[in-house]
């Protein structure tokens, strides 16, 4: 152990055989570093309130679980990888914007909400079947999109004039067409 008021510094190792713990404190940078080994499990912290940014990373095998939160850019990210499975989040208050990954084998799971461009988008594919939706504000439209095999049937209509308007549904739809199910 080391301890320093001149830099305001405390470190601590303690190693044994193939066991590892690290801790520094440092009060210049206001950093916190954590990082704990053993076997082929990792587990490394680190909160700096310089940057504002807080990252932990735990590590088992083929697994991974890392999380960054940074206040500088307003950014959450989640990823948890095992095999052949991936979960990935982000969420920044910058964009506005969420964005959710989820993959499994072929299988793909996609989410993006933007509040700057006013738009949602879902995309689901799963071997030969896809199916996509998006809606937009600054087009005041609705587009869904369901392919399955040589089966593609598409909708789209207007979001804004139904909910600005004040006109009932049935009527929206009865001038524009029937309603999407």
């Amino acid at each position: 152990m080391c301890l320093s008021h001149r830099d305001s510094a405390l470190t601590k190792c303690l190693s044994h055989r193939d066991s590892a713990l690290t801790m520094c404190l440092s009060h210049g940078d206001s950093a916190l570093t954590k990082r704990l080994s053993h076997g082929d499990s990792a587990l490394s912290k680190r909160l700096s309130h310089g940057d504002s940014a807080l990252t932990k990373c735990l590590s088992h095998g083929d697994s991974a679980l890392t999380k960054c939160l940074s206040h500088g850019d307003s950014a959450l990210t989640m990823c948890l990888s095992h095999g052949d499975s991936a979960l990935t989040k982000c969420l920044s208050h910058g964009d506005s914007a969420l964005t959710k990954c989820l993959s499994h084998g072929d299988s793909a799971l996609t989410k993006r909400l933007s509040h700057g461009d006013s738009a949602l988008t879902k995309r689901l594919s799963h071997w030969d079947s896809a199916l996509t939706k998006r809606l937009s504000h600054w087009d005041s439209a609705l587009t869904k999109c369901l392919a399955h095999r040589d089966s593609a049937p598409t909708q789209r209509h207007p979001m804004l004039l139904r909910a600005c308007s004040g006109i009932p549904v049935h009527l929206v739809y009865d001038v524009q067409g029937p309603a999407p199910t």
